[in-house]
């Protein structure tokens, strides 16, 4: 959506050939927020299973954390301008600690007009001797 107001023009003419003109300025504003939708594939080697919403990974080889990586939501929006997506506390392809619960990963979409939406995944990582008893 463009940030400059579309310029309109009108012109009236009477029966005796009088004329007015008047100008008016229409701005467009996003106020629709994108969406986006955590339809995510933890795309690691480390990936032990998935039960529910939460993504189980194994730890690195000789570490206590695991590389983890995913690909990105899906996104949509009303306008065709640039989304920008983030993801909280962690990114694809961060080292993410072994942990007793799972850790939630934040997803957010923000459009050109500032509007955002959020999802979020959760992710747990254990240790290779952990994983039997999942």
């Amino acid at each position: 959506m463009s940030e400059k107001p579309i310029v309109i023009e009108f012109t009236a003419t009477d029966l005796a050939n009088n004329t007015d003109n008047c100008t008016i300025l229409i701005k467009v504003l996003d106020k629709e927020n994108p969406s986006i939708y955590c339809d995510v594939n933890i795309t690691s080697d480390s990936l032990i299973k998935r039960t529910g919403d939460i993504f189980y990974i194994s730890t690195d080889t000789g570490n206590s954390n695991a590389t983890v990586y995913w690909t990105s939501p899906i996104v949509t929006d009303n306008s065709d301008g640039v989304i920008k997506v983030t993801s909280y506390p962690y990114t694809s392809g961060d080292i993410v600690p072994m942990s007793e619960n799972a850790i939630v990963i934040e997803f957010t979409a923000v459009d050109q007009s500032n509007n955002s939406d959020t999802c979020r995944i959760l992710v747990r990582v254990i240790g290779k001797s952990t994983r039997k008893s999942i």
